[in-house]
């Protein structure tokens, strides 16, 4: 059904089970599998701190991407991982076209940094992505 399920990772505890749902359907399938978290743009001010900040969280999210990379290679699968910074739903609905993803995978929730006030990453991804979308709550 699907060859190449790209899964998005922010931090989340609702992400920890969308990528436990990610591994199932990368494992039936036999697929390509892509983990990749973006960066708002916004999540950090121009301030003579924000490089230091920004450059904390990336390598946090890398630490992060590794461990998840770990336990799809644990199956047999070879992740391909990916950080990227800019308006989340726009950048994951970019990286899904040019990787040729036939299924985004996210996890719903209210806030962190892949969401903004009252604007869901998943529901802008639907109107965004060029491919299927999953959800999981």
């Amino acid at each position: 059904m699907f060859k190449r399920v790209l899964f998005v990772y922010d931090e989340s505890d609702v992400a920890e089970r969308a990528f436990a749902r990610t591994l199932r359907l990368a494992k039936a399938e036999a697929v390509d599998l892509a983990i990749v978290a973006v960066i708002g743009a916004d999540e950090f001010a121009l301030d003579a701190g924000a490089q230091t900040a920004f450059d904390c969280v990336s390598t946090q999210i890398a630490c992060e991407l590794g461990r998840l990379e770990r336990r799809a290679r644990a199956l047999g699968m070879v992740p391909l991982s990916m950080i990227s910074q800019g308006d989340p739903a726009r950048e994951v609905a970019r990286i899904a076209r040019e990787w040729g993803a036939d299924v985004i995978v996210t996890g719903e929730r209210k806030r962190g940094s892949l969401r903004w006030p009252n604007r869901s990453l998943g529901r802008a991804l639907l109107a965004q992505a060029s491919c299927a979308v999953l959800v999981v709550r």
